[in-house]
């Protein structure tokens, strides 16, 4: 679901929720906060005894750099994508913003950020894979908070694309972490049985084509739930009258 630009406007006139990383507080509307991220809700919610103090609420393990870019995709929604004749050193920083993104979407709940990403990841690391750097791996599998994360399944997409080419210096042995406990491999196996097996050894395709497969893309998609009653109510969205009244977690008010 997207906000209407009626549905907008309504939510910017919500109270604002202080966000803290790194000693450093940004404000957002508790609104859209609460209409993208299932986690914020959650905590936000008038009927959960989890309350935030003071209308703050702190994101330990989050980088002020990644919460700004949070911050600004909840505004604006940019469009992630990155010019042809970029810098290395740009490309590699869009990379490393982009995994940030994704791993801060998968810990509070933030699934369209998720999605978005993700189609800005595949979109750089399909035709420049060798972007994603060993270091790349062992951060998003120590990160990532989900064993079989999409995330998680996309560097391993790309290990086996990788490994296929002749000559191909991708040793599998190299990126699984002892901290992992064969993890790193067991995805990968998994990964490589499939491409080996449902892909016809003749029409192989190619790292971007691959990537654009139905397959792999609802493989790596994220399931955006429907923001609860209250959220909607508070961006002005109508709530459906089979809902009405049936919002998880408020009480219902019986006349005397």
């Amino acid at each position: 679901m997207q906000l209407t630009p009626e549905a907008y406007l309504q939510a910017i006139q919500s109270d604002r929720v202080y966000l803290i990383a790194q000693g450093h507080e940004i404000p957002v509307h508790k609104a859209l906060l609460a209409f993208y991220s299932e986690y914020f809700a959650l905590i936000l919610s008038q009927n959960n005894p989890v309350k935030s103090e003071d209308g703050k609420i702190s994101l330990p393990n989050v980088s002020i750099a990644t919460l700004k870019q949070y911050a600004y995709w909840t505004y604006q929604t940019p469009n992630f994508t990155f010019p042809g004749d970029a810098e290395i050193e740009q490309l590699q920083e869009s990379k490393t913003m982009l995994i940030d993104l994704w791993i801060f979407g998968e810990t509070y709940g933030v699934a369209r950020l998720q999605n978005e990403v993700m189609s800005a990841l595949c979109a750089l690391l399909s035709t420049r894979p060798l972007l994603l750097a060993k270091a790349d791996i062992t951060a998003i599998f120590r990160r990532s908070p989900s064993s079989y994360s999409q995330l998680r399944r996309l560097t391993s997409l790309i290990l086996v694309a990788q490994a296929q080419v002749k000559n191909s210096p991708v040793r599998i042995e190299e990126y699984d972490s002892p901290m992992f406990g064969g993890l790193t491999s067991m995805l990968y196996r998994s990964m490589h049985t499939w491409y080996t097996s449902v892909i016809s050894e003749k029409k192989k395709p190619k790292l971007p084509q691959l990537l654009q497969l139905q397959s792999i893309q609802s493989g790596l998609a994220v399931r955006e739930p429907e923001p609860e009653d209250w959220v909607l109510r508070l961006c002005g969205l109508v709530v459906p009258v089979a809902q009405a009244g049936m919002s998880k977690g408020e009480p219902i008010e019986l006349e005397d």
